[in-house]
């Protein structure tokens, strides 16, 4: 027999030693796959007030900045840019969400109007009683004259 083999003969002791840790190892990698790929399970059950939980908002300085701006951005009025009104056909509730016209001023315009006749330009709505210089560059974004 070579040199090396006689370092390969095992007892009968270091034999079952080997074989015991062979079979744990095998053993502990069957059931490491078992439980991650195997075992899924059929249906899952959802809290929905856990779940709700899980999905508040972390608040932030960044993210209150933000908010901030897009309020400060937005504030004049709860109108979008793009949205402008006829001051001849609109009525009180489309006068309404205009940036500070209210019920009051909203009624004037609509008797002004009817009491007058269609507006020519829009500058005609500073003759309503309540509609100063200031408060029509408010809302003259938001207007038009068809």
């Amino acid at each position: 027999m070579s040199d090396w083999k006689k370092y390969l003969v095992f007892s009968k002791n270091e034999k079952i030693a080997v074989i015991f840790v062979l079979i744990v190892i095998l053993s502990g990698t069957v059931i490491k796959l078992y439980l991650e790929v195997w075992s899924k399970p059929e249906k899952e059950i959802y809290n929905f007030d856990e779940f709700k939980n899980q999905l508040k908002v972390q608040i932030t300085e960044d993210s209150i900045r933000l908010f901030s701006d897009t309020l400060q951005k937005n504030s004049d009025s709860s109108f979008s840019e793009f949205v402008t009104i006829d001051i001849n056909e609109a009525g009180i509730s489309e006068f309404e969400k205009l940036p500070g016209i209210g019920e009051g001023i909203a009624s004037r315009i609509i008797e002004f109007r009817n009491k007058e006749g269609k507006f020519k330009k829009t500058e005609d709505l500073k003759k309503v009683k309540g509609i100063g210089e200031k408060k029509f560059q408010n809302i003259q974004k938001y207007i038009k004259v068809k």
